[in-house]
C-alpha cells in the first residue's frame, strides 16, 4: 500500500508545491528587508477536527516511523521556533511536521 492509497492526498501535492515554491521564492524578495519566509508543513494532528476521522486517517498514522498522530503543540513548537531569534539565519525553509509520513 502506499500513501496515495492509504487516504485521499490528491489535494496535497498541489498545495504542497504552491506553499513550497512560495518559500522558496519569496525570501529573495524580502531578505534586504530583513524579512524571513518560511513555512511548517504538518502532517496529521491531533485535534478536534481530526479525532472524528481518526479512522479514515490511521493508514497515513500507520505509515509515519513514529507512528502516532502529532499534537497541537508540536507543531506551535516548530513555529514559535521559526519565529525566534534561534532561526535568525533560516531563510526560505519548509519545515515538515509530520512523525516522518514524507521520508517513509
Amino acid at each position: 500500500m502506499t500513501k496515495c492509497d492509504a487516504i485521499d492526498v490528491s489535494y496535497f501535492h498541489p498545495i504542497h508545491f504552491i506553499t513550497t515554491s512560495h518559500t522558496n521564492t519569496t525570501p529573495i524578495k524580502y531578505s534586504k528587508d530583513h524579512i524571513r519566509v518560511n513555512a511548517v508543513c504538518p502532517g496529521v494532528i491531533d485535534t478536534p477536527m481530526t479525532q472524528p476521522n481518526a479512522e479514515v486517517l490511521a493508514p497515513a498514522v500507520e505509515i509515519a516511523p513514529m507512528g502516532r498522530m502529532g499534537t497541537a503543540q508540536e507543531v506551535a513548537d516548530c513555529i514559535l521556533f521559526l519565529a525566534s531569534s534561534k532561526a535568525s539565519f533560516v531563510q526560505g525553509a519548509a519545515l515538515v511536521v509530520d512523525g516522518g509520513y514524507v521520508i517513509s
